[in-house]
C-alpha cells in the first residue's frame, strides 16, 4: 500500500459490484498472475537449470545462481512492461525496482508464494487507492 500511496495521487473509484469485481480481477488475480509469472517463475527456472550442479553445493555458487535468478526476474518484468506503449519511458523503472522487492521472499525461500501475494497486494492497493493509475494497473 506504501509504493502506491506515496507514489500516486488518490483517484475516485467505482462503487459496488463493479468496484468488488476490480479488486478481485485486476487487484487479487491480475496481480497474483503477474507475480508469478514476471517474478517467481523466472527465478525458479533458473535455479531448477542449475540444479544438481556444483554450483549449487557452495554458497558463493548459490549466491550466483541467485544473481542470475534476479537478473532473469527483471528482465521479464522488463520485457513484459516494455510490451505497452506507455511503459516505454522512465515509467518501467518502477515495476523493475518493484520486481526486486517482490522476488525477495522467492529468494530467500524458493518458495513462489511470495511474489503473487505482494503483488497481488499492491494490485489491491492500486486498486483501492489509485484506480485510474496508468502506472500500477496496465494493460491500458
Amino acid at each position: 500500500m506504501i509504493v502506491v500511496s506515496r507514489t500516486e495521487d488518490a483517484t475516485a473509484h467505482p462503487g459496488g459490484i463493479e468496484f468488488i469485481g476490480a479488486i478481485i480481477w485486476r487487484g487479487l488475480f491480475y496481480g497474483a498472475i503477474d507475480g508469478l509469472l514476471l517474478t517467481a517463475f523466472p527465478i525458479l527456472v533458473v535455479f531448477a537449470a542449475f540444479s544438481g550442479s556444483r554450483l549449487r553445493r557452495r554458497w558463493p555458487g548459490i549466491v550466483a545462481i541467485g544473481v542470475m535468478a534476479l537478473a532473469a526476474s527483471v528482465l521479464m518484468t522488463a520485457t513484459y512492461h516494455l510490451g505497452y506503449s506507455d511503459f516505454r519511458s522512465e515509467k518501467v523503472r518502477k515495476p523493475m525496482a518493484g520486481d526486486l522487492i517482490w522476488a525477495a521472499p522467492v529468494l530467500a525461500t524458493l518458495n513462489p508464494i511470495g511474489a503473487p501475494i505482494a503483488h497481488a497486494g499492491l494490485h489491491v492497493a492500486a486498486v483501492t487507492h489509485s484506480y485510474d493509475t496508468e502506472l500500477f494497473l496496465p494493460p491500458h
